[in-house]
C-alpha cells in the first residue's frame, strides 16, 4: 500500500515537472513570438520611412528644377530654400534644402599656384584663420599644411607637411581631395577648438573650384564676406551687407559692389571670380517620421549639371542639425 502511495506521488511529481517545463516553454515562444512581431513591425517601419526619404528626395531634386528652370541665380525666397513639413500616410515628412557653396571649400587650396608663383585661395584661407581668432604663425602653418593635404605631390610647402610630420600619428598625407570636412581634423596644427570654430564655415566640395554664393550668405557666414573683402569689412559691416542683400538677391556679382562699403574696394587678385551668385552643389536634409515616433533623417548631396539636371553624388543618415 505504501509502495502504490509512493508510486502515485512519484507519478504526480512528474505530471507537474511536465506542465512546469510546458508553461516555461509556452511563455518564452510566446515572448520569442512578440519579439519576433516587434522586430517585423520595426523593419517595416524602417522601411516605410526609407521609402519616404526617398521620395522626398526625388521632391527635392524637382524642386531645384523649377527654381531654376528660368534662371540659375539663387536667393534664400526661392521654394527651394523653404523649409517644409508635408504629412503622408502613416506619418510626416520634413524637408529642407541647402546650398553648398557657401562655404570656404577646402578641396580648392588643391589648385597650383598661380603666374607669379602664389596661392590665392590659401592666402584667403589664411585670412579666414586669423579672421577667426588662430594666431597668424599657426594659422600660416595650417593654411600650408591643409594644402599639402589636398594637393596632389609629396613636396611639402614651407611650414606645411607632408608624410614626415604625421609619422607619429601613425598616418600619412593622402595627397588627394577630402571627402569629409570631419577629415579636416586630422591636418597638422588643426586641434580641437580650432576644429570646432572652423567647420561651419567650412565644406569639401567634389572640385577644386572655389565659388562663394554671396546670394545665399546668411549671419552665420559673415566671416566669409570678411575673408573675400579683407582689410574693408569688419564683423560688423560684413552682416550690414548681408542684411542689404536684395530679397531676390544680386542680379550679378558686381551689383555687390554698389552697396556703400564696397564702394572703393580693391579686390585681390583672383578674389572676383571666387564670388558667386548661383550654386553647382546642395545638400538635402530629410526626416521621416512615423506616427509611433520612429524617425529617420537623410542627407542627400546633390550636384547641378546644366541648368535642369540635378544628380545625387552621396546620401549619409545622420540626425536632424
Amino acid at each position: 500500500m505504501i509502495k502504490h502511495h509512493r508510486q502515485q506521488g512519484v507519478a504526480l511529481l512528474i505530471v507537474l515537472l511536465i506542465i512546469t517545463i510546458m508553461v516555461v516553454l509556452a511563455s518564452k515562444m510566446a515572448l520569442t513570438g512578440r519579439m519576433d512581431i516587434a522586430r517585423l513591425n520595426d523593419v517595416k517601419t524602417q522601411s516605410d520611412n526609407w521609402q519616404r526619404l526617398l521620395s522626398a528626395e526625388q521632391l527635392a531634386l524637382s524642386v531645384l528644377r523649377d527654381s531654376m528652370r528660368d534662371s540659375t541665380r539663387l536667393s534664400l525666397n526661392q521654394k527651394w530654400a523653404k523649409q517644409v513639413t508635408l504629412p503622408v500616410d502613416g506619418g510626416s515628412i520634413r524637408g529642407q534644402i541647402v546650398d553648398a557653396s557657401r562655404c570656404f571649400n577646402l578641396n580648392a587650396l588643391g589648385q597650383p599656384n598661380d603666374a607669379s608663383g602664389q596661392s590665392m585661395v590659401q592666402t584667403l584661407f589664411y585670412r579666414l584663420l586669423v579672421i577667426e581668432k588662430v594666431p597668424a604663425q599657426k594659422a600660416q602653418m595650417i593654411a600650408a599644411a591643409t594644402r599639402d593635404w589636398v594637393d596632389s605631390h609629396s613636396h611639402a610647402l614651407a611650414g606645411g607637411g607632408e608624410d614626415e610630420v604625421y609619422q607619429d600619428a601613425g598616418y600619412k598625407a593622402p595627397n588627394t581631395m577630402l571627402v569629409d570636412v570631419s577629415q579636416w581634423r586630422e591636418v597638422r596644427g588643426v586641434d580641437e577648438q580650432i576644429y570646432r570654430r572652423l567647420s561651419p564655415l567650412l565644406c569639401a566640395l567634389p572640385t577644386q573650384r572655389l565659388r562663394i554664393d554671396i546670394n545665399t550668405l546668411q549671419s552665420a557666414q559673415a566671416p566669409l564676406l570678411e575673408m573675400l573683402f579683407y582689410g574693408y569689412l569688419t564683423r560688423e559691416k560684413a552682416l550690414k551687407v548681408i542684411a542689404q542683400r536684395p530679397s531676390r538677391g544680386f542680379q550679378t556679382v558686381d551689383q555687390i559692389f554698389t552697396l556703400p562699403e564696397l564702394a572703393k574696394v580693391k579686390l585681390m587678385h583672383g578674389v572676383h571670380s571666387v564670388l558667386a551668385v548661383t550654386s553647382y552643389y546642395f545638400v538635402a536634409k530629410m526626416q521621416a517620421r512615423s506616427d509611433d515616433g520612429t524617425q529617420q533623417v537623410l542627407y542627400s548631396f546633390i550636384e547641378r549639371q546644366g541648368s535642369d539636371k540635378f544628380n545625387v553624388r552621396r546620401r549619409m543618415l545622420g540626425d536632424w542639425h
